[in-house]
């Protein structure tokens, strides 16, 4: 059984090379009907990688009608995003890791799947 999950959740998961890394996408979906997904960029010169959430999560959030700047709300997506180990862009809105060692990407882009796309 175990095999059969794990097959699963692979076959939900794309990867695309793209200029400047991988498109990670799934067969999950964001509330404007498209599939979620991640970015991994890098490598940099020091072979490091970044998962970035390219814009889409806070946009949504905002477009959904949330105030995103109230003291509440901030505090509250605050907690949410550091508590994954991740950091936000306020001014491009978009939310990314830190940088990771190749290694470390695959674990992280999961974690980033379904600990913080999820609202966790």
């Amino acid at each position: 059984m175990k095999q059969e999950i794990c097959h699963a959740f692979c076959d939900s998961i794309s990867v695309h090379e793209i200029p400047g890394g991988l498109g990670i996408s799934s067969t999950m979906f964001q509330a404007n009907g498209d599939p979620a997904g991640v970015y991994a960029i890098g490598p940099d010169a020091n072979g490091l990688w970044r998962l970035d959430d390219g814009g889409w999560i806070l946009p949504m959030v905002v477009s959904s009608g949330y105030d995103i700047h109230s003291p509440q709300r901030r505090d509250a997506l605050s907690a949410i995003i550091t508590s994954g180990g991740l950091f936000l862009d306020e001014e491009g809105l978009e939310i990314h890791s830190a940088m990771l060692k190749a290694p470390e990407v695959p674990a992280a882009a999961v974690r980033f799947f379904f600990d913080d796309l999820s609202g966790r």
